[in-house]
């Protein structure tokens, strides 16, 4: 992925403006029509990105990221009309917990995730980050690493490590530091040093 702005930091600004602007047509005066325009846009893209970003790991566990993120969706609704959701502390990343823990319940399974595998970095040395997560982790365990960076507002772990396992998944190995900076939009350096907080989240999830 090229660009400036990434699919990913899209995905997040456009939850963040979905969060305001719904608190803000729950308040006493009705949108301004720019502002009915943003929230419709908005919504549009958040609801066609969020079966994206799930993705193929979704769909091996015989699931339909489309009905996933239907149902995530409208749970992150209520949750924003609750007055549960902050738009300045990642709303992202709470909108792809709810899905995650969604396709949680649906497997009921102990499935676990390859997140790397001991060996030689196939490119530069930029790359040995991929090396980091040095065994098998469940499921469970990506999880509840996620959930930490949610409630810890890293919204680069919210952003790179679904990117990585949707490139794990999609190419049947391990990616580079370098193919997960394109796919993102960000620099091979954030890489590392995202991939670095997440293995110490997944060493120590709380």
């Amino acid at each position: 992925m090229t660009g400036t702005v990434s699919q990913q930091t899209q995905f997040a600004v456009d939850c963040a403006t979905v969060t305001r602007l719904l608190k803000a047509q729950d308040g006493d005066e009705a949108l301004a029509p720019d502002e009915e325009h943003r929230l419709a846009t908005a919504l549009a893209n958040v609801t066609t990105t969020l079966p994206r970003l799930l993705g193929q790991r979704v769909r091996d566990a015989g699931q339909d990221p489309e009905d996933i993120a239907q149902e995530a969706f409208e749970r992150f609704v209520k949750a924003v009309r609750a007055g549960r959701v902050d738009e300045h502390h990642s709303p992202a990343g709470y909108l792809v917990t709810i899905a995650m823990n969604i396709a949680r319940d649906g497997v009921r399974r102990p499935d676990t995730i390859p997140l790397a595998e001991a060996g030689a970095s196939r490119d530069t040395r930029e790359d040995q980050v991929t090396r980091m997560i040095d065994s098998l982790a469940s499921a469970e365990t990506v999880r509840r690493a996620l959930e930490r960076a949610l409630a810890e507002r890293d919204q680069m772990v919210l952003e790179v490590v679904p990117a990585w396992l949707d490139l794990a998944h999609h190419t049947g190995k391990q990616p580079t530091s370098r193919e997960v900076a394109l796919y993102v939009g960000i620099s091979k350096t954030t890489v590392a040093n995202v991939l670095g907080r997440f293995r110490k989240l997944l060493q120590d999830p709380g």
